[in-house]
């Protein structure tokens, strides 16, 4: 159980933090039209808003505009000529990303004053760019844009040796793991044989290294249940967004067992777990908000793990740090529970 001391600061600090959980104020920028003539003005309107990004003098603020040709440079993009396929019913249609509306570029952003008021990073390119979409069965299956880059090579960076990932999409993830020089094999799970088929064919080719790729035609769930010690990382990446990859990554972490917190990475996870905070607020205060569908989940995970584990709080930064603690939302999602919950509700990347 949570006990906590409560006393003037502890207060201020959870009413702040309720204060920025019943904000939210900032998804009212997304896709905002923005000009260079205009920026200032909408830099303020996001300083007032929140956006811990533009705090200070106006002078350190970072530009809300990304430059579209420096996107073009990217090597994925230069070197891998998507094509349809209508034998693997995969469509690969132009699209133009508008230029001068905010977009997400990364995951969430913790607040750096640990009080709820996380922040999106938004920006607007330059110009606009015109760039590839794939279809599989009349449905949008990837995009080729600067938030897939922005928030998959960091990861892609960071893996070494002995690789496996779920989700093959485009194989974005792989062919820019295979630039690293740390990485030694990559295996990927794929529940989709015309996805493996259409990869084979049309955009292996163009890959390096390909000696080091094994593709297994196999479910992500039936994998996430073997012994996965003898990789030295993982990537989950079988969904589209946050709200279909909290069921993935509750998945994981449920499943999952014998690697570190290091070693197994999800794709946008600090998107997907920011609802943990907003769970863990309401054991310490012990309210009973309601919660739907996979949050519900979390909530029971929540309170199921502390009715396990005893922490005690008696100041602000220990509260800081138990909502901001993302090694501890993976326990929390790992914490079993009687009445098991199954959704079908997700969608492959």
């Amino acid at each position: 159980m949570i006990s906590i001391e409560f006393n003037n600061d502890l207060k201020a600090y959870l009413s702040q933090c309720q204060y920025n959980l019943k904000k939210q104020n900032k998804d009212t920028f997304l896709n905002k039209s923005v000009f260079f003539k205009t920026q200032t003005s909408v830099q303020k309107m996001m300083a007032k808003a929140g956006f811990h990004e533009f705090r200070g003098e106006p002078k350190t603020w970072p530009s809300l505009f990304i430059s579209t040709q420096s996107f073009k440079n990217n090597l994925y993009y230069k070197t891998v000529p998507l094509k349809s396929s209508v034998e693997h019913h995969v469509e690969v249609s132009s699209m133009m990303f508008e230029a001068n509306k905010l977009f997400n570029l990364l995951s969430i952003v913790d607040d750096p004053d640990f009080v709820l008021n996380d922040s999106m990073v938004l920006r607007a390119l330059d110009q606009p760019l015109n760039t590839r979409v794939l279809m599989k069965d009349k449905e949008i299956w990837m995009m080729n844009v600067p938030s897939e880059s922005m928030t998959i090579d960091p990861i892609a960076n960071l893996v070494s040796k002995k690789v496996l990932t779920f989700g093959l999409g485009i194989g974005y993830f792989v062919f820019m793991a295979l630039q690293n020089k740390h990485v030694d094999t990559i295996d990927v799970v794929e529940n989709d044989i015309r996805v493996i088929e259409y990869f084979n064919t049309v955009i292996k080719p163009y890959f390096p290294h390909q000696e080091k790729i094994t593709i297994h035609h196999g479910n992500a769930l039936d994998w996430m249940s073997k012994n996965l010690t003898s990789y030295d990382h993982l990537f989950i990446d079988t969904y589209q967004n946050d709200e279909d990859g909290l069921y993935w990554w509750l998945q994981g972490c449920e499943r999952i067992k014998g690697l570190s917190h290091n070693q197994v990475h999800y794709w946008i996870e600090s998107s997907i777990t920011s609802i943990m905070r907003q769970c863990i607020l309401d054991v310490i205060l012990d309210q009973h908000h309601q919660y739907q569908g996979l949050a519900q989940r979390c909530m029971l995970k929540t309170r199921a793990y502390f009715n396990k584990n005893d922490i005690h709080i008696e100041s602000v930064e220990a509260c800081k740090k138990l909502l901001y603690n993302h090694e501890l939302y993976r326990k929390i999602a790992a914490t079993p529970l009687s009445n098991d919950f199954v959704s079908n509700k997700s969608k492959k990347r």
